[in-house]
């Protein structure tokens, strides 16, 4: 047996669900609620479904590196954009995060330039 110094890197890739989990994880830690949109009628449906404050939802496909998405789930995520959906594939878990910290800034600062007094 080789020792482990001795033994040859490999760069190991994620799998989906570690990714999502992940994903999930940080997501309820600064507030975003998710659902698993699986079951039927769901099919070809996104992965997740995230709730985030001030009234955006995002839709995620998460998939392992290299992987693409079938025909259904092409269509599926352009009628959702069509829609005007917020809706992503993601192979990293940190571009999943940081796409739904980018989603909650974006909403929160909306929100607070919404709410300012007006100077007219």
């Amino acid at each position: 047996m080789v020792p482990f110094s001795q033994r040859e890197w490999r760069p190991v890739r994620s799998l989906e669900r570690h990714t999502e989990a992940a994903v999930v994880q940080y997501a309820n830690s600064i507030g975003i609620r998710s659902y698993k949109m699986n079951g039927t009628g769901h099919r070809s449906m996104p992965d997740r479904l995230f709730l985030i404050p001030y009234n955006k939802v995002v839709f995620i496909e998460f998939k392992r590196a290299g992987e693409v998405c079938t025909t259904l789930q092409l269509l599926k995520i352009a009628e959702l954009r069509a829609n005007g959906f917020t809706v992503e594939v993601v192979e990293d878990r940190y571009v999943g995060m940081r796409l739904l910290y980018d989603a909650l800034v974006a909403k929160r600062i909306s929100e607070d330039v919404d709410t300012l007094p007006s100077t007219a």
